[in-house]
């Protein structure tokens, strides 16, 4: 394991943790990368898998102007008719997806449940497509407060989604701690002030996550600093207790 102990003497204090959704609590990503292009070949507009990939970590709003540049068919009408359509293609992939945490999720949430540690969900996607995503793996119920793009006036990497996750969760910036695995979601937690794991994957590297104020490998590498800083803590404290 790492030597992550300026993370540990975070999760000491730890009592609020809130996750990104896509690619942190399940990983969307080829869902959503399907969704664009699909929209595409509806819509006659060639692409190859590396635009694909320059989609990733964007905002539909975002990613749907891009596309709509390329082809050269960017008006104000085209932009919402062709965000409406995105949507319902994604919404209608994730009701036929066998979707699964990664691995170490479900140890983070348990982990948290266990020490009373607030569990807080800010992700950019409507309300609809979260309740299709944590509906079936039945953890809706875990988190406290959920917030999403539809909730906020700008989506990441504004730090919009932040703000108002911790204001309802009613935990001081400083005990509060973000999980995020793209650029967009870590400059968001920064810029509200909000010390943020970066989890690095295929498409964000290091230098991509530099706003990340931690960066591990994976899910699982939480997964286990958490638990062992608050089974440490746990120790102690029944230590001071009987005097050991």
């Amino acid at each position: 394991m790492k030597n992550y102990q300026a993370l540990k003497e975070k999760i000491e204090n730890l009592q609020a943790l809130i996750l990104d959704m896509d690619g942190v609590l399940v990983d969307t990503e080829p869902l959503h990368k399907k969704s664009f292009a699909l929209l595409m070949q509806e819509s006659n507009i060639g692409y190859d898998e590396a635009f694909l990939n320059t989609l990733v970590g964007n905002s539909v709003d975002e990613n749907v102007e891009t596309i709509l540049k390329k082809s050269g068919r960017l008006t104000n009408e085209n932009k919402i008719m062709s965000i409406r359509r995105r949507e319902a293609i994604y919404l209608e992939l994730l009701k036929r997806a066998d979707l699964h945490p990664p691995a170490g999720i479900e140890s983070v949430l348990d982990t948290c449940v266990q020490n009373h540690i607030k569990l807080g969900l800010a992700s950019s996607s409507v309300h609809e497509q979260i309740n299709a995503i944590l509906e079936p793996l039945h953890i809706y119920d875990r988190f406290a407060v959920i917030v999403s793009g539809e909730d906020v006036a700008e989506k990441k990497p504004a730090p919009d989604i932040y703000l108002k996750t911790v204001h309802e969760m009613k935990v001081e910036k400083k005990y509060c701690l973000a999980v995020e695995d793209s650029p967009a979601g870590a400059a968001s937690a920064r810029q509200a002030g909000i010390d943020c794991v970066g989890v690095t994957n295929q498409f964000a590297d290091a230098a991509a996550l530099e706003q990340a104020t931690w960066l591990v490998d994976s899910v699982a590498d939480i997964a286990e600093v958490l638990q062992q800083t608050l089974n440490e803590k746990s120790k102690r404290r029944s230590d001071d207790k009987t005097g050991i």
